[in-house]
């Protein structure tokens, strides 16, 4: 007997941990995953970024005319960025992220700091621990990740070091 449409979705929320939400504009439900104080809006989310990017920008040294005139925009157009009224696409974000010389995980997790750990400090923790890679000399890249292979619970990796397909920016 075949699930139907409905059970099929359920099943999958459920094994996700999601939970339905609203979004303004939006008639049909979303599914979120809960963060450390339960489900933000997409707003709350958007707030969050444009601080994210506006310390950012500050902490590099950078105006907010300098900065637009590098990304090829009015300041106008930036400044909305940081005020949260206009969206980043993801490729604008990674153009900041080259122009600021950071992590984009900096800039995620503080929007959004539960996909990286159950709790506020495991989070904090694994992002510390992504971002200090960074600086790892590359020849010393491989036998860290064996080390890393050896702490990991082996369901999670099985094995093997992660594929990464599409590398070749």
């Amino acid at each position: 007997m075949t699930q139907s449409k409905a059970d099929r979705l359920a099943q999958q929320i459920k094994s996700r941990g999601l939970v339905e939400s609203r979004e303004p504009g939006n008639s049909k439900p979303v599914f979120r995953k809960p963060g450390f104080r339960g489900v933000q809006d997409f707003g709350a989310l958007e707030n969050a970024r444009a601080s994210s990017v506006r310390r950012e920008r500050k902490a590099a040294g950078l105006s907010r005319e300098t900065l637009a005139d590098m990304v090829g925009i009015a300041e106008q157009v930036y400044a909305r960025y940081e005020r949260a009224a206009s969206h980043l696409t993801a490729t604008r974000l990674i153009h900041l992220c080259e122009l600021l010389a950071i992590e984009p995980t900096r800039l995620l997790h503080d929007v959004a700091p539960h996909l990286w750990g159950a709790t506020k400090e495991e989070a904090d923790n694994r992002t510390k621990l992504a971002l200090l890679l960074r600086d790892v000399p590359a020849d010393v890249l491989p036998s860290l990740i064996d080390i890393v292979m050896r702490l990991t619970p082996a369901p999670s990796h099985r094995g093997e070091a992660p594929d990464l397909e599409g590398d070749e920016a």
